[in-house]
């Protein structure tokens, strides 16, 4: 009995201890993620823009949402959103850096008159973005018209279309029954249709297969590593493309998911007869499930409700008892849209130069984000088939550009339930990769621009090495002189937070000494990386020449008529309008005094603080008062010249102080970044552009574009009798932008196109939903 009793109490410490260390495994994998998810929260943009319809020499007007994403819940999103229009040889033609607020950013961008009809990319990241890659950009296919410029055709089109394959979960395994999906498109880059077949080596029909939606489908079969098999699509235009299945493993895993009743039911399946097994399961970076189970006779199966995966596309990862991900795949569950934004226009329809009045009512509980625009309908401008509903629920998570969005979210039917599955087997297909988070780091290449925007610069010395340790000042010489400082990593960078620097400005990179051992590069700032998504070729219908010269003579007409108005430009809000080092205990304004041609008289006469004496080889020495200590000192005095430092400091007195107009003083210590000097004094000339002053031949000196500085959209008043009978023609296809509105009423005129209107609100609600509201109206 005693012994039957210690065989039974072995039995159960030997089952706790193994379940103890199942836990284990299942905990190392879940603390493994968390700490993945908070060192690299993802970050969302979405990018609202008036229309996707242009002619070149048109203005793009948009607003850049940040959308609830892991970066905003940890505090870290960017202060900085980068926006590019991209061409199809993934060549920028536009960039752009927009400031970001609570609210996000906005801005305009004024599309180049050479550029050619075509498909172009509009995308928006910010720095932290680059970390994970092109991919995680936020895109739209916008479209432009060169009415002046023949449309360019492509030198050739393949021959045919294209299959590819995706196994569910990843891979074939022999002897495995697995899902494969597949995505067919023409030779033009659209959805296709036809009749596939599954052929083995002798050529015998396995499966015979067709697309379900969009070009999109799947079948079942099972692989055997005794046949190999390819994959013959024959389109309804009778080409024929051929595919060899993708690779069959001897062993390994494979995954199945699919709904049962209130439940998502995932089967693995794997060569393995014995083992533990763990799924996780995240959305939008939020770990929602964490199972283990035991795989027997080969496999395993796992049960959660549909409630816990949350809305929207989670991801699905399989992992086995060494922590390694072995199977992954997308499983969508259908948002519930929030409705609380509708939007009404006072009429159905309105005469041209008419005021409209819409009124748009927000039923959420807090003010929500919102911007609205108003646009022209017809054969070349239509709704954009990507808002801010698909893109947040469906596109973000996907590859490629996905066809009809806003179908996977029209409802809970089987039909649409199926083709959202073959979605994510194709457009997701292995999208989240598992390694990523079991071996992460902390190194981040790019740091979020949370102050502000950052400039960087690479030093290096003369052999090409990195300069370690040194420290680089950067200057901006404008009416507000600004200066900062950083000093370079162990690979030679320096990251330079600077603030408020709005538009196109000179700056100025210099270091303190050693000038000439070293080289320095200001790094570009805009990401030189691009995703491989491409657009069908470009074509237009013959029958469409009237509407194109229509828009080509409405932009002519805002340029030559409208050239003010539409150009009108917002200050933008300073947080500090005075130079860095802020008043100058003493400022000497040079036109209260006798003028002298010397910078030596001038300082030798008028300036206490500065002692002008001579030195080896007839030289002057340069010497400021620290009253600090109460002594001149000659060296590390912080001297500039409209705000940019002048280290060789006995050059001020080539400086002709006729174009002087005062000079601030600081004779106290002060400090600029690790730096200390013994005191600063700044010289301003009357034109602020420190002209023709020899600064150093070593500094870097160029045109740099700081953030966009913002335009007020045109929207004619035509209340008066005179403005309404003006004979200037208003040839408008956008009414009316605005990326900034709340509920209540936006009123607006129309103008002299007869046509369609859409009105569009799109937003982001208090709580972080998207929203988005349309509706139409008529000009006759």
């Amino acid at each position: 009995m005693k012994k039957r009793f210690l065989i039974k109490l072995l039995f159960v410490a030997l089952f706790y201890l193994n379940a103890s260390s199942q836990q284990d495994v299942l905990t190392g994998i879940t603390s493994k993620w968390e700490q993945y998810s908070k060192t690299f929260p993802a970050e969302r943009l979405y990018v609202h823009t008036d229309k996707n319809f242009y002619t070149a020499g048109e203005t793009i007007w948009f607003k850049i949402y940040q959308l609830d994403t892991a970066v905003k819940r940890s505090g870290i999103s960017g202060k900085v959103a980068y926006v590019e229009i991209i061409d199809e040889h993934s060549s920028p033609v536009v960039q752009t850096k927009i400031g970001m607020e609570d609210k996000g950013g906005s801005g305009a961008v004024d599309l180049p008159l050479t550029l050619h009809s075509g498909y172009y990319t509009l995308r928006a990241y910010t720095n932290w973005m680059k970390n994970f890659g092109a991919s995680q950009f936020f895109e739209k296919k916008i479209t432009v018209i060169n009415p002046l410029k023949s449309v360019e055709v492509p030198d050739s089109l393949p021959d045919h279309g294209t299959i590819n394959l995706f196994p569910e979960g990843g891979n074939l395994v022999n002897g495995i029954p697995s899902q494969v999906a597949f995505k067919v498109l023409d030779k033009y880059g659209k959805a296709s249709f036809g009749t596939g077949y599954l052929l083995n080596e002798s050529n015998d029909t396995v499966r015979v297969f067709s697309p379900y939606k969009f070009g999109l489908g799947s079948f079942d079969f099972t692989p055997e590593l005794s046949h190999t098999y390819k994959v013959v699509f024959v389109f309804d235009d009778n080409t024929i493309v051929a595919k060899t299945l993708p690779h069959i493993y001897n062993e390994g895993y494979v995954m199945h998911a699919e709904e049962n009743g209130e439940k998502i039911k995932v089967q693995v399946r794997t060569t393995k007869q014995a083992g533990e097994i763990f799924l996780i399961v995240q959305n939008r970076q939020v770990l929602k499930a964490a199972k283990r189970n035991t795989i027997q006779n080969g496999a395993a199966e796992f049960l959660m409700d549909k409630s816990d995966l949350g809305q929207g596309i989670s991801q699905l990862t399989v992992f086995d008892n060494e922590k390694q991900p072995v199977c992954e795949r997308l499983y969508f569950i259908p948002p519930s849209l929030n409705t609380n934004v509708k939007t009404n226009a006072s009429k159905e329809y309105y005469n041209t130069r008419e005021q409209v009045s819409l009124t748009i009512a927000d039923a959420s509980s807090k003010p929500s984000n919102l911007s609205v625009a108003v646009y022209q309908l017809d054969s070349l401008q239509s709704e954009n088939a990507s808002n801010i509903n698909t893109y947040l629920w469906l596109e973000a998570e996907l590859n490629g550009s996905v066809e009809n969005p806003e179908y996977y979210l029209s409802g809970n039917s089987p039909e649409v339930k199926k083709a959202a599955d073959h979605l994510m087997l194709t457009h997701g297909w292995r999208r989240f990769n598992g390694k990523a988070f079991l071996n992460a780091r902390n190194d981040i290449n790019y740091a979020p621009e949370v102050l502000g925007q950052t400039i960087t610069c690479r030093i290096t010395d003369t052999t090409g090495q990195p300069a370690k340790n040194v420290q680089v000042f950067l200057s901006i010489p404008e009416t507000t002189y600004k200066l900062f400082s950083a000093s370079t990593n162990d690979s030679g960078i320096a990251k330079i937070n600077v603030l408020d620097f709005y538009g196109k400005g000179e700056i100025v990179l210099q270091m303190k000494e050693f000038q000439n051992r070293f080289r320095k590069q200001i790094i570009n700032p805009f990401f030189d990386q691009y995703t491989d998504n491409r657009y069908p070729p470009f074509m237009i219908s013959s029958t469409s020449k009237q509407l194109l010269e229509n828009y080509s003579i409405g932009m002519q007409s805002q340029h030559i008529y409208l050239a003010d108005s539409i150009q009108q430009f917002v200050v933008p809000d300073l947080k500090d309008t005075l130079p860095f080092f802020g008043k100058g205990l003493y400022t000497y304004n040079l036109d209260d005094y006798t003028r002298f041609i010397t910078m030596e008289e001038v300082l030798r006469e008028y300036v206490r603080e500065i002692n002008v004496g001579a030195k080896g080889g007839g030289n002057l020495t340069f010497k400021l008062l620290n009253e600090d200590f109460n002594v001149f000192n000659v060296y590390n005095i912080l001297v500039l010249v409209d705000g940019i430092p002048l280290f060789h400091t006995d050059k001020i007195f080539s400086v002709d102080p006729l174009k002087v107009r005062k000079i601030d003083i600081i004779p106290r210590n002060y400090f600029v970044g690790n730096s200390i000097f013994y005191g600063l004094v700044n010289f301003t000339t009357y034109k602020g552009i420190h002209e023709d002053i020899d600064i150093d031949p070593d500094a870097i000196s160029l045109d740099y574009e700081g953030l966009q500085i913002k335009r007020e959209f045109y929207s004619p008043d035509y209340s008066a009798e005179q403005q309404r009978n003006s004979r200037i023609p208003d040839l408008r296809s956008t009414l009316f932008w605005s990326p900034n509105v709340s509920s209540g009423k936006v009123e607006f005129y129309t103008g002299d196109n007869k046509s369609k209107y859409l009105v569009v609100v799109e937003g982001i609600a208090a709580g972080g939903q998207p929203l988005r509201s349309v509706t139409t109206f008529e000009v006759k």
